[in-house]
């Protein structure tokens, strides 16, 4: 099973610097950032580009309501992202979200030459997602909920994360997705948002 690491896209830039070297260095797969409202998800994923050489990049997602595809193509080609590495998330609420991301992602594709990927949890979106989109990305499951990915009920989020005090905790606990997803990203939820607390969970969680 593949790893990713993720931190928010608002954090300060020396702390996704530091953990995108790192986590390029240390054997992860990809490293990701959100896209919180108005921050610009893409300029902090630009950032960590600087700063890796290897891992693949996403972003996950944008709201292609609130941010459509010439707005997400123009921020991709002025920050410069290494098409060849970018995983590029995007997702809709709804409604009429179904046809949103369908036409998003086909106008999407027609203008960057990169890895396409649609967060789903429903039934319909997944079947979307696996016919148009080159990966599938699912936000705050359980392995039996991803087993299913179908719809997310009666599930709190606190069942979905990995509280752990000591490092063999989260190894452990990372073991109960093997064999469940292709790529587990590992969301960062540091006590505060310093470099040092963002890579101590990096290291835990280590390949």
């Amino acid at each position: 099973m593949n790893r990713g690491f993720a931190v928010a896209a608002n954090v300060k830039s020396d702390v996704i610097a530091a953990a995108a070297r790192e986590a390029d260095r240390a054997g992860y797969t990809s490293f990701w950032v959100n896209h919180p409202g108005p921050f610009d998800g893409l300029a902090s994923l630009a950032a960590a580009a600087k700063e890796s050489q290897r891992i693949a990049l996403g972003i996950g997602v944008i709201p292609l309501h609130t941010r459509g595809p010439a707005s997400i193509v123009e921020g991709v080609r002025t920050h410069a992202l290494p098409l060849d590495r970018l995983w590029l998330g995007v997702g809709s609420p709804n409604p009429k979200s179904l046809d949103r991301v369908r036409e998003g992602v086909a106008t999407l594709r027609r203008e960057l030459k990169t890895q396409l990927v649609v967060a789903a949890l429903g039934p319909k979106m997944c079947r979307l997602a696996g016919e148009i989109a080159d990966g599938v990305l699912f936000n705050w499951l359980t392995p039996e909920h991803a087993k299913a990915s179908a719809a997310l009920m009666g599930v709190k989020p606190e069942t979905t994360a990995i509280v752990a005090d000591a490092p063999g905790d989260v190894a452990r606990a990372l073991a109960r997705w093997n064999g469940v997803v292709d790529e587990v990203v590992l969301r960062a939820l540091p006590a505060d948002e310093g470099v040092e607390s963002t890579l101590a969970l990096l290291r835990a969680a280590t390949p």
